[in-house]
């Protein structure tokens, strides 16, 4: 099982607020990302549960860039008593006697004209009761139950498209191997002939040392082995429970590409050199889907 690290939802409940239906959406999208990241976007009512909710969703989704909003469509159910600032109109009232002595203005002040000046009134934010909160944290985890479902379906995609590209490399790297044995068979069959044509021993001897550095230095036996280690390593990441997987993918990819690249170093073979760079395009392709993955 693979899961993307990419995906989106939206969730809808309804809360009962002293007697007053307030209706929740949220939407949660997730990206790319190293981390995780949780960006949580709530109005000025849910502010005190942000905290909570980066913690849900960072036990349901692992690892990403989050961003999670939330929206409330009736912000009154939340307010409970407005209260008369009565500092703030005492100011007012004394700022306005002043100024009625000190430039001799006549008039007085309405009622109505106290309510229209800025912050007489307060109003208290209503804080949430459990039950409230516990059903936007709820929410909060169905929500991210729903991008979870898409990440499979990403991740089912992904995965169908990463066995067709190793299915590609194991072909590859077997003729890799194959060509790679009848190359330095060629080379070895080349030398012995040149040697037996050789009178002096001790000049025989000397080029069969050389002949033995140079198949070794053309050998891709040993760079073939672990190649090959390392893609049933990958097979074995990408098939086994683990959640969390896109890093090991990724590392392992890394260490198959730089045994690629060494083959493609150690022999002058120009037909070994064709496959070699068709598994170093089939890498380069999975290691952009692995970013994708959790």
């Amino acid at each position: 099982m693979l899961l993307s690290m990419t995906g989106f939802a939206t969730h809808e409940i309804t809360l009962t607020v002293d007697d007053i239906k307030v209706t929740v959406a949220m939407n949660l999208k997730s990206l790319n990302s190293r981390y995780f990241e949780a960006h949580i976007k709530t109005p000025q009512q849910l502010t005190n549960l942000e905290t909570k909710i980066t913690k849900h969703l960072k036990n349901k989704l692992h690892r990403g860039k989050i961003y999670c909003t939330v929206f409330v469509d009736n912000d009154e159910a939340f307010k409970s008593e407005i209260n008369a600032s009565m500092p703030v109109i005492k100011k007012y009232l004394q700022a306005i006697d002043e100024m009625q002595k000190e430039f001799s203005v006549a008039g007085s002040i309405s009622i109505s004209d106290l309510i229209n000046l800025p912050h007489v009134f307060h109003v208290e934010e209503k804080s949430l009761d459990n039950n409230a909160e516990t059903s936007i944290i709820k929410a909060v985890e169905e929500l991210a139950d729903k991008v979870i479902v898409v990440q499979k379906e990403e991740g089912n995609s992904i995965l169908n498209d990463l066995n067709n590209r190793i299915e590609i490399i194991k072909q590859e790297i077997d003729k890799v191997g194959k060509l790679s044995k009848e190359n330095l068979d060629s080379h070895k069959a080349d030398f012995e002939k040149n040697l037996g044509a050789i009178d002096n021993q001790e000049l025989a001897e000397t080029k069969q040392a050389i002949l033995y550095q140079l198949l070794d230095k053309i050998d891709i036996h040993e760079e073939t082995v672990l190649f090959n280690s390392y893609l049933k390593q990958l097979c074995n990441i990408i098939s086994d429970e683990t959640v969390e997987k896109g890093k090991r993918i990724n590392f392992t990819l890394q260490e198959l590409n730089r045994e690629v690249n060494t083959i493609s170093a150690k022999c002058s073979d120009t037909s070994i050199g064709k496959h070699s760079i068709i598994i170093k395009v089939e890498l380069e392709k999975m290691r952009e889907q692995a970013q994708n993955i959790l």
